[in-house]
C-alpha cells in the first residue's frame, strides 16, 4: 500500500519532470552518455534507468555509458591520472579558486572519452553541488553551465552530427529530519529551485532540453526515495527511471517480453565491467604517474 501511494505521488508529478523537454526516439544503435555528479553516478549501482531503456526499446540496439563521478561540474572535472581539470577551453574562469592541480598522466579528457563511446545523446547532471554557493553562487554557474553547453554543441563526438544534449536538473532535497539527524532540507531547496531556475534558462537560451527533476520529487511521499536527504535509495532510482526516459525520449510504454528483474541484473553486471574499466583499479599505474616502469608490465592484460 505504501508502495503504491508513493507510485501515484510520483505519478501525479512525472509531466512536469519532462515540462521542459522536447523528448526525441532513439534511433537504432543510439549511444546514450550519463555525465555529471553523483546523482548519476550512483545509477551505476542502480540501473533502472537504463533498464527502462532497453524494456522500451528493445530492438533498437541502445548502447549507454555512465561517466560521471562525485563533484564533477560542467568546466570542472579533475582526476589524478590527467594533466588537466578542465572539461573544456575557458573552464578555469569560473573555479579561480582550484587553479592548483597535481594530477600527472594521460587518462583521457572527457572530449576524448565522448569521442571514445561515439556520444549520440548526452545527459548532463549538474546543479546540486553548485547549489551551496547559493544565490551568490548562481550567475557563475550560469555562465559555467552556458559555456558547457556551447562548447558540446560545437562537437561531433560520434563523428558527423551535434550531440544532442539534455541538462538534467538536481532532485529537491527530502526531509528525513523527523526520523534522523539530518537537515530539513528548507535552505537546500530554496538554492536548488534557484539552480533549477538557472538550468532552464540556458537550456532555453540554447535551445536545448532540460528534465526537471527538482519539481518532479519536491513533494511528500509516504516511503523515503532518498537514504540521506540527497542521494537516493534502490526505491528513489526506480522511480527516477521513467521521469528520465520519458523526458528524454518521450512516453513510450514497455514491449519488451524479458523479465524486468533479469533484465537489470544483467545491466548491473554490464555496468561493473564499465566501472572497472573507466574507474579502473589502481589507475595510477594504468594511466598516472606509476605507469613507468611497472604500468607496461602489469596493466594491459587488466585493461
Amino acid at each position: 500500500m505504501i508502495m503504491t501511494r508513493f507510485l501515484t505521488v510520483f505519478g501525479l508529478f512525472a509531466a512536469a519532470a519532462a515540462a521542459w523537454a522536447q523528448p526525441i526516439s532513439p534511433k537504432s544503435g543510439e549511444r546514450i552518455v550519463l555525465i555529471g555528479n553523483g546523482l548519476a553516478e550512483r545509477m551505476l549501482y542502480f540501473d533502472h534507468f537504463e533498464t527502462e531503456m532497453h524494456l522500451r526499446y528493445p530492438e533498437q540496439g541502445l548502447v549507454v555509458r555512465n561517466m560521471a563521478r562525485p563533484g564533477d561540474t560542467p568546466g570542472f572535472r579533475p582526476h589524478a591520472s590527467r594533466k588537466s581539470q578542465w572539461a573544456f577551453p575557458g573552464a578555469e574562469q569560473f573555479h579561480p579558486d582550484k587553479q592548483q592541480h597535481l594530477g600527472e598522466g594521460f587518462f583521457p579528457t572527457p572530449d576524448e572519452w565522448l569521442i571514445h563511446e561515439k556520444a549520440d545523446t548526452i545527459l548532463a547532471f549538474f546543479g546540486y553541488n553548485e547549489s551551496f554557493d547559493g544565490p551568490a553562487g548562481l550567475s557563475n554557474f550560469s555562465g559555467e553551465l552556458d559555456a558547457f553547453v556551447k562548447h558540446t554543441l560545437a562537437q561531433r563526438y560520434n563523428g558527423t552530427a551535434v550531440p544532442r544534449l539534455v541538462l538534467v536538473s538536481p532532485i529537491a532535497f527530502e526531509d528525513l529530519s523527523a526520523k534522523r539527524d539530518l537537515p530539513d532540507g528548507k535552505a537546500e531547496n530554496t538554492n536548488l529551485a534557484l539552480y533549477t531556475d538557472a538550468m532552464k534558462k540556458v537550456a532555453e537560451q540554447n535551445g536545448i532540453d532540460l528534465i526537471d527533476l527538482f519539481t518532479a520529487t519536491n513533494v511528500p511521499s509516504d516511503e523515503p526515495r532518498t537514504i540521506n536527504g540527497f542521494a537516493p535509495s534502490d526505491a528513489g532510482y526506480r522511480q527516477l527511471a521513467p521521469l528520465l526516459a520519458d523526458g528524454a525520449f518521450g512516453k513510450q510504454e514497455r514491449v519488451s517480453k524479458a523479465d524486468p528483474e533479469l533484465l537489470r541484473k544483467a545491466v548491473i553486471e554490464k555496468d561493473w565491467f564499465w566501472i572497472n574499466d573507466f574507474h579502473i583499479v589502481n589507475g595510477v599505474h594504468v594511466y598516472g604517474r606509476r605507469h613507468e616502469p611497472f604500468g607496461p608490465a602489469n596493466y594491459p592484460d587488466e585493461i
